[in-house]
């Protein structure tokens, strides 16, 4: 295209900005959200397809004020940062979007799903399939036969995985797998999987933030636990929090009581915000009879060290595996 149409064109598609810098008020941002599915909403839905279908909870309500302040207020952007609001009417606004969004591609067979991420606590919206058959992961499009099978031995070994701490030859995926180990279960299907395909189908679901690479391999991200849950609790029968009830794939990560009841972080976090060495919290299975109290002092203790001790033997697990395979290649060099 000519350099002269590319300008009219570029011309045609911006929006006049007016020359002052007062930011918008707040309610009439609510307001433009409670409006029928319009421009805005759109707009946040095709920013949240462009991420990949993962966005936080804070991209979310920060792309619906800033279109607002562009395309409707008609100000400058910069002003989009100084509207006055508290966090908790822009955590409403954020689950109203949600809401509204998910009425509108209801017909799409696809929802905004929001889940906490094991790691921090961030909190992200992610686009899922709402497929009719919940506990089958072929009813999840986009993958081969082939893949799917590997998908789920990948997610049989993360969450059938032995995990005992006392003994230190048991192995405790806890989320994580070794390159190494994936691309043996590649090798080993019925119908191999060649390394250029396991290549592809890994650089894929990094791209779409189903998985993370570190460490010599790759942990489970959010996205893939909010696609994937129904999958997992039906196949699988993982570990639950007893506070959310959702699942927990980074025990390191978890708060463990007495009576081997799993917390995610975030949620024994909060769930402690506001006990005192005075007034403690009880866990929550204490219907069940368990009778164990946690302080807000306490609430990060042995966590860490839960979480140095699953790298550390994560990182032997690695060392060992790479060390095997490259002995093989020599032994076959050599009978060569």
């Amino acid at each position: 295209m000519p350099a002269e149409s590319a300008d009219k064109l570029t011309k045609k598609k911006s929006v006049k900005v007016e020359d002052y810098d007062e930011p918008v008020n707040f309610q009439n941002v609510s307001t433009e959200l409670n409006r029928a599915y319009g421009e805005a909403h759109k707009h946040v839905f095709q920013y949240i397809l462009e991420m990949h279908g993962t966005v936080t909870r804070k991209q979310l309500w920060t792309k619906f004020i800033l279109y607002y302040t562009c395309y409707i207020a008609k100000r400058n952007p910069a002003t989009a940062q100084c509207v006055v609001c508290n966090e908790e009417q822009l955590i409403t606004l954020a689950e109203q979007l949600v809401k509204k969004i998910n009425r509108e591609i209801d017909w799409m067979k696809m929802q905004l799903n929001t889940i906490q991420s094991e790691f921090d606590g961030k909190l992200f919206v992610c686009l899922v399939n709402k497929h009719p058959y919940q506990g089958d992961l072929l009813s999840i499009a986009g993958f081969t036969p082939d893949e799917v099978f590997l998908l789920t031995k990948w997610l049989a070994y993360i969450f059938t995985s032995v995990d005992d701490e006392d003994d230190e030859n048991t192995e405790d995926a806890d989320g994580f797998i070794a390159k190494l180990k994936l691309s043996n279960m590649a090798r080993n299907l019925p119908n191999p999987i060649t390394e250029l395909r396991l290549q592809a189908l890994t650089d894929k679901l990094v791209q779409d933030k189903w998985i993370k690479e570190v460490n010599g391999g790759f942990d489970l991200q959010p996205r893939a636990i909010a696609e994937l849950e129904n999958v997992i609790r039906n196949k699988f029968q993982p570990a639950c929090c007893a506070l959310c009830l959702r699942v927990v794939v980074k025990k390191s990560l978890a708060r463990q009581c007495d009576c081997k009841a799993l917390m995610h972080q975030h949620c024994f976090t909060a769930f402690v915000k506001n006990a005192t060495d005075i007034r403690p919290v009880r866990c929550p299975r204490e219907v069940n009879g368990c009778t164990k109290v946690f302080y807000q002092t306490t609430q990060l203790h042995n966590g860490l060290q839960k979480v140095n001790q699953t790298v550390s033997r994560r990182s032997s697990r690695v060392e060992e595996d790479e060390a095997i395979n490259s002995d093989a290649v020599e032994s076959e060099n050599e009978s060569s």
